[in-house]
C-alpha cells in the first residue's frame, strides 16, 4: 500500500516539475515576444530588438512573476511615450503577461 503511495507522489511531483518548466518556458516567450513589440514601437534596428528582449527574458529569468516586467513594461513606456506612442498599449500587454 505504501508503495503504490510513493508512486501516486511520485507521479504528482513529476507533474508538477513539468507544469513549472511550462510556466517558466511560456514566461519566457511572453517576455521575448513583448521585448520584441515593444522595441518595434520604440524604432529600433533588428540587432538592437533581440538585444533588448533577451534582457527582458532575463529578467523574466532572474525574478519570476509580474513585478518584473510591469516595471520594464513602464520604463519602455515611458521611452515610448517621448516617441509618441500611446502608453496604454504597453499596459494592456504588461497585463496580459502577467
Amino acid at each position: 500500500m505504501t508503495d503504490m503511495l510513493r508512486e501516486i507522489e511520485k507521479g504528482h511531483e513529476a507533474k508538477f516539475k513539468l507544469d513549472e518548466e511550462l510556466r517558466f518556458k511560456v514566461r519566457c516567450r511572453a517576455a521575448k515576444l513583448f521585448g520584441l513589440w515593444a522595441a518595434e514601437r520604440l524604432g529600433q534596428a533588428h540587432e538592437e530588438a533581440r538585444g533588448y528582449a533577451q534582457r527582458l527574458v532575463g529578467r523574466c529569468a532572474e525574478a519570476p512573476g509580474a513585478k518584473k516586467m510591469r516595471a520594464a513594461a513602464g520604463a519602455s513606456a515611458i521611452a515610448v511615450a517621448a516617441t509618441t506612442a500611446k502608453v496604454e498599449d504597453f499596459g494592456e500587454v504588461a497585463i496580459i503577461i502577467s
